[in-house]
């Protein structure tokens, strides 16, 4: 599969030149800024294997060439150690064999990037800095040949469920979901009217005070790389330095080996 559809059209227009050079020479617009992604983005890519195939061995190998397929041109040693950050010991179903596929082509493609323009928004821009990690699976599927929730993942678009508050007008999603939206829903208003998802709305309306009150989302800064995390149901976690083992891995493979 190539990538290269998710690069920018640099029509000397809208965009002069690729956005990392323009970021890197500080001709951006200084702005605040929230970005973020999904625990299992890769499943997008992945997901139409499910409709044909739910053998084991089959995404085993699949993960195996696709990793393989990436590193091309690296050395054995790097494959290797790619092999031993995301192959389990064990993978007793077809769902958990497919995994290490997606882990790693969200780290490579979505989650390390991810940080990267974070990280370099954060230390060349005047503007706040606000990174989200979403890894919560729905229990429904909103696009019945998307099975993302059916099989467990987190998948690109799952936090559009969330921020759009379909959990809270569909009946067939559980009060859990309910929270979670309307949390989510709070912070990315405040964002938008203020530029801190922290500002304005403070609390959420639910029959139990322990769930009403928002959890303060930390800047993404040079110091802290911090990140708040939706993880499941209505937990929401403060972490930092996203996903940085693999991080560290994809940004030198054959660095990252000779430690």
């Amino acid at each position: 599969m190539t990538t290269d559809f998710l690069l920018p059209v640099v029509d000397e227009d809208f965009y002069p030149d690729i956005p990392a050079k323009l970021l890197e020479q500080g001709k951006h617009k200084k702005l605040d800024i929230m970005l973020g992604v999904c625990q299992h983005e890769a499943f997008l890519w992945n997901f139409g294997h499910l409709h044909h195939n739910q053998s084991t061995s089959y995404y085993v190998n699949h993960f195996k060439n696709s990793l393989q397929s990436t590193l091309q041109g690296f050395s054995k040693n790097a494959l290797k150690t790619a092999m031993d950050l995301y192959l389990p010991e064990c993978t007793p179903n077809f769902i958990e064999a497919l995994r290490p596929t997606i882990e790693f082509q969200t780290d490579k493609y979505w989650s390390c990037e991810t940080a990267k323009l974070a990280r370099s928004w954060s230390t060349r821009s005047v503007g706040r800095t606000y990174l989200y990690r979403f890894s919560y699976a729905p229990p429904l599927d909103l696009l019945l040949y998307y099975p993302q929730g059916s099989f467990g993942f987190a998948a690109h678009a799952a936090d559009l469920v969330a921020t759009f508050g379909y959990p809270i007008k569909n009946r067939l999603f559980p009060d859990e979901d309910r929270i979670l939206s309307s949390r989510m829903i709070a912070y990315w208003t405040n964002f938008a009217k203020n530029g801190d998802p922290n500002v304005g709305v403070e609390r959420i309306e639910y029959n139990k005070k322990e769930f009403q009150n928002l959890t303060c989302w930390p800047q993404f800064t040079k110091n802290s790389e911090s990140y708040i995390e939706f993880k499941h149901l209505y937990e929401v976690a403060i972490g930092k330095n996203i996903r940085q083992k693999y991080c560290e891995f994809w940004n030198d493979p054959e660095g990252f080996t000779q430690k």
